[in-house]
């Protein structure tokens, strides 16, 4: 452990927040009521981490500390379940209380709004304040699928308590910080999204995340890190302190190396302006597509007359030579095929034309590259208006904001399956040509 990292500039930007960090107990909670085996749950608690994810003297970034110990007030769940928030036992079903001597509902009650929503008060604060990325701090034993030597990202979450993937930032965040976090810990063994801890709620980022590359209102793009106690504990639990400062000396580093390489991405990249047309149905995605392709062109069309003329079946969606039949009825020129490289697409954006394409997204469950590939179950047409680098960007109808993919998993993702024959649609795309765009303007109304 003899790397050296130097001070960074400062990245007030940076919340840090650090909901398990304390064993303090609340003034409401008397310590005789607490059972004999409290002591014995203590060795699931979060250790060190005010000290392993403390950056101040680094960054002189933001953070936000829960000092009280989380085996009976809860800082990462929700304030309205009570059972999680103010637990009567732990993870592993021990009981924190005494027979008889655990908190009434109303005394629940009283905790989770006296320190649980002040400190979800506290964060949104911080954010208000101009806060720009969260990272959300924690420590764990070897379980979960954490190995002793590991650290694992997270940018997303599905439990039992939302309502399908909530992810907590674009996978360029957590993909940067695990790829600069491993060069700074060579021996040690840095994932994103390989631990099982997906499938259990975390307030902090469930609540002020957004799947964004910068701020949205009061939340903002977030990770999670989970990283193991053996790292810089003792089997007694005492802490190695040059372990700790080693350790977050090189988190405060790649983070702030990931957020400085993140930044050029909040540029807005030279795009194709189209109309941002949102889908009304599920199945009309296709339609929505092909009417902003065609208003790019200057011919307008109500979106329920060419759900008739494409056939739009609420089961099937919309195939491709529907639409390609609909483009050459209005006097198109029209390209389209299988078997697409970026560098034809890459051309057909220079020119200015706008590709349409189909392929697998809004999956209702998180899937990783490999499974993207696999997968053929969740089809979808974009647009494709630009392209930045690896970023690709799209106007997807399913969105109110534009979206983007980096390039692996677009190629990834690039893939259907015709709703009529079954046939598999690799790199499948619509370009039309033959008619100069007018693009997105200012027209007087009538």
């Amino acid at each position: 452990m003899s790397r050296k990292f130097a001070r960074n500039t400062p990245l007030r930007e940076l919340l840090v927040v650090i909901p398990h960090s304390g064993v303090l107990v609340p003034a409401e909670i008397e310590v005789d009521t607490l059972s004999d085996d409290f002591v014995a749950a203590l060795r699931n608690v979060d250790w060190y981490t005010n000290w392993l994810y403390n950056f101040t003297d680094v960054l002189d970034n933001k953070q936000v500390v829960f000092p009280w110990c989380s085996l009976l007030v809860e800082a990462n769940r929700h304030p309205d379940v009570l059972e999680d928030a103010v637990p009567m036992r732990d993870v592993f079903g021990i009981e924190l209380y005494k027979p008889e001597r655990a908190p009434t509902f109303e005394q629940r009650v009283h905790l989770a709004n006296k320190y649980l929503r002040v400190f979800n008060r506290q964060i949104e604060t911080q954010i208000a304040a101009g806060a720009e990325f969260l990272l959300d701090g924690h420590s764990t034993i070897a379980a979960k699928g954490v190995a002793d030597n590991q650290i694992d990202i997270m940018n997303f979450q599905h439990s039992k308590l939302d309502d399908g993937p909530k992810q907590y930032s674009p996978d360029v965040y957590g993909e940067t910080y695990a790829e600069e976090l491993q060069k700074r810990l060579p021996t040690l063994h840095v994932t994103l999204n390989a631990s099982e801890y997906y499938d259990v709620y975390g307030h902090v980022c469930a609540a002020h995340s957004v799947n964004a590359l910068s701020r949205v209102g009061r939340k903002v793009p977030a990770l999670c890190q989970e990283t193991c106690h053996s790292l810089y504990m003792a089997g007694d639990h005492t802490p190695d302190v040059v372990a700790i400062d080693h350790l977050r000396r090189a988190f405060a580093d790649a983070i702030h190396a990931t957020l400085e390489k993140v930044r050029h991405l909040r540029k807005p990249p030279k795009m194709i302006e189209l109309s941002n047309l949102r889908q009304t149905f599920d199945f009309d995605c296709g339609v929505k597509a092909l009417q902003g392709v065609f208003a790019y062109y200057g011919i307008e069309e109500r979106a329920d007359a060419l759900i008739r003329e494409l056939n739009a079946d609420p089961e099937l969606g919309t195939s491709m030579e529907a639409m390609i039949d609909a483009a050459e009825r209005r006097g198109f020129i029209v390209d389209a095929g299988t078997r697409w490289t970026l560098e034809r697409l890459r051309g057909e954006l220079d020119a200015g034309r706008p590709v349409i394409v189909p392929m697998q997204a809004w999956a209702d469950r998180h899937l990783t590259i490999r499974q993207w590939r696999e997968n053929y179950d969740d089809g979808h047409y974009v647009v494709v208006i630009g392209y930045d680098g690896p970023i690709w960007y799209f106007e997807d109808p399913a969105s109110f904001h534009r979206t983007w993919l980096k390039e692996k998993e677009f190629l990834a993702r690039w893939h259907d399956m015709d709703p009529v024959s079954g046939e598999k649609l690799e790199r499948a795309a619509i370009s039309l040509r033959g008619k100069d765009a007018v693009g997105i303007g200012v027209a007087p109304m009538r």
